[in-house]
């Protein structure tokens, strides 16, 4: 375009989403979570899933996984009312919405003890295959993963809304256009596009169920939907309703990779919440203005 500015046209997309496994919930009595459940709800849900079976006070299966992750990290501050970059691009992780999300989420772990110190039980992933975290918030595409090395009965649900209101991160698979395809074929290029996002038939684009299609009719298909199978799909069509594109900006890279550096020893207990926010503040604006 002659503003320099780039358009891609999306074809499919992928989501956070809540797993949880309906066998622990099963064995505590504890009810499955629904489409209306709350961020309260799942500290109180997630308080009645936590077993400690010795007796040696530290427990053998925790009820959420919390972490810094963009996938659990961003929809909570949004959730709670907070931004990570405001609609000028600005940095916004210091203001009260973010702190109050962040503050949540490291509250689980050293207030609530719903969730396991940091580096317990290693990353999310492993401790839910585990079973031994009964709620985590992942991406859908690690759906194909519980398929096949998860042995109990799972599920995915809507993610809790939060004081402010219910926020699901979703990001695109895209096509563009180069602007170097020569002007013959840039007419080809379009209709091929247009094939794609259009397709009513699950293929490579939509391989498995990392890719939720973007085209109505396909996501509706009984092909996509695999009903009958784990997980109920549904809910990621469900979700459409609330998502949110992530906020990536150039260097989006950068920025990502300092949040393991400095929230981490908030998440550890080591720093206050709002010390952490500052320095991962200070990384994302470095990052933006390199």
């Amino acid at each position: 375009m002659e503003t320099g500015d780039l358009y891609a046209m999306p074809f499919s997309f992928v989501m956070s989403t809540t797993y949880y496994n309906k066998t622990l919930f099963d064995q505590t009595g504890v009810a499955y979570p629904s489409s209306g459940w709350t961020y309260d709800d799942l500290r109180e849900i997630g308080r009645r899933l936590v077993r400690d079976e010795n007796g040696d006070g530290m427990p053998e299966r925790w009820g959420f996984h919390s972490n810094y992750d963009y996938q659990l990290l961003e929809p909570v501050i949004h959730a709670f009312g907070g931004r990570v970059l405001d609609d000028e691009f600005n940095v916004a992780v210091t203001q009260p919405g973010a702190v109050a999300g962040v503050q949540y989420l490291v509250d689980l772990i050293h207030r609530d003890q719903v969730a396991p110190p940091l580096d317990l039980l290693g990353d999310r992933n492993a401790a839910f295959r585990n079973a031994q975290v009964a709620m985590i918030i992942a991406n859908s595409f690690d759906l194909g993963t519980y398929r096949e090395l998860a042995d109990f009965d799972w599920d995915v649900v809507t993610l809790p809304e939060g004081p402010a209101r219910r926020v699901n991160r979703v990001w695109p698979d895209s096509f563009a256009i180069s602007s170097k395809v020569p002007q013959e074929h840039q007419e080809a290029a379009w209709e091929f596009i247009k094939f794609v996002v259009t397709s009513t038939k699950v293929d490579a684009y939509y391989h498995g169920a990392r890719r939720i299609p973007i085209y109505r009719p396909l996501a509706e298909s009984l092909e996509w939907l695999e009903a009958g199978r784990t997980p109920n799909k549904q809910v990621f069509i469900e979700s459409i309703a609330t998502g949110e594109p992530l906020e990536f900006r150039p260097n989006w890279g950068d920025w990502h990779n300092a949040r393991a550096a400095t929230l981490r020893p908030a998440w550890l207990g080591q720093i206050p919440v709002e010390q952490a926010l500052l320095d991962w503040a200070q990384a994302i604006a470095n990052a933006i203005r390199d």
